[in-house]
């Protein structure tokens, strides 16, 4: 989807858990301890649009959909992108029919709250 779009200049298929890779904090919850703590977050994909945007995306499927830990994540990325103009982006989730993508303040997995991601 990506390669075929006119509308990117290039993407990057970001890494996991190393320093050198694009993370966004957001808070973790311990569901057995309840503690919460800070940790990043590794968004998948980074794409450049032609128009100048910046993109930060980040797939979902099967049970991550609804994992408490994309709830937190969602929320982080949202607010990183509230506070940069050239900044897009959501969590994107793979149907049977299409793509679709969450670009909402509060996370919820529900095909409802999500719209047609088109590049």
């Amino acid at each position: 989807m990506l390669e075929r779009s006119d509308n990117v200049v290039w993407w990057y298929k970001n890494g996991e858990d190393k320093d050198r890779y694009f993370a966004i904090p957001y808070e973790a919850n311990d569901e057995e301890t309840n503690v919460k703590s800070l940790r990043g977050f590794y968004a998948d994909i980074i794409v450049r649009f032609k128009d100048g945007r910046i993109g930060i995306y980040d797939t979902k499927a099967g049970m991550t959909v609804t994992d408490k830990k994309t709830y937190a994540k969602s929320d982080a990325l949202q607010a990183c992108l509230a506070e940069h103009d050239n900044l897009t982006g959501g969590i994107l989730n793979k149907r049977s029919d299409s793509m679709y993508i969450f670009e909402g303040d509060e996370y919820t997995p529900n095909l409802d709250a999500l719209t047609r991601f088109i590049l």
